[in-house]
């Protein structure tokens, strides 16, 4: 898996994250049975989890035994501009799908359907008013020289994030 540290202000958001005594806001999306919530709990940081996305109802069922009450199925094509701007997220946590960009999936990438949720969340981003102050996001080998992956890093750089990954083609603006 190939992890990706997001960050409007990098390492000063990141210090001020560190020491932050407010409870973090975490929309938590492609939640799986909660891997992210897991280590967001290790990291010792204050934070609640405002809303997780998930559609494998199996999975659902263990992320709700994992951390009760928390979550139900919602797919994140239903995710509006309006939610989004509602739960004012300080960190967007999320592990899209991988088979996409595998080659048991065809490496299909941005025309395989199971990108078109994560396409419409670029695109939520690229224009919600208050974006999230960091996306940590995690994905498979073949992620980072994808379409799809192409598609975020255009909307980071021109919501003027720094990340830190490999570089997207042709893009100097890497740091």
């Amino acid at each position: 898996m190939t992890p990706a540290v997001l960050s409007t202000n990098d390492l000063q958001n990141r210090v001020m994250l560190e020491k932050s005594e407010k409870m973090l806001q975490i929309l938590e999306l492609y939640s799986g049975i909660g891997g992210m919530q897991a280590a967001a709990k290790e990291s010792g940081l204050p934070f609640n989890v405002v809303a997780s996305y998930e559609i494998n109802p199996v999975a659902v069922d263990v992320y709700c035994s994992n951390f009760p009450g928390t979550s139900k199925p919602r797919n994140i094509l239903g995710l509006t501009m309006e939610e989004l701007t509602r739960l004012s997220p300080d960190i967007i946590m999320m592990s899209p799908p991988c088979q996409p960009f595998t080659r048991q999936g065809l490496k299909r990438d941005a025309e395989d359907a199971r990108s078109s949720s994560f396409l419409h969340l670029v695109d939520l981003l690229r224009r919600v008013p208050h974006p999230p102050r960091m996306i940590l996001l995690e994905n498979v080998a073949g992620y980072e020289t994808s379409q799809t992956r192409e598609h975020l890093v255009d909307m980071l750089f021109h919501r003027g994030y720094t990340w830190q990954g490999k570089p997207a083609k042709g893009n100097k603006q890497y740091k």
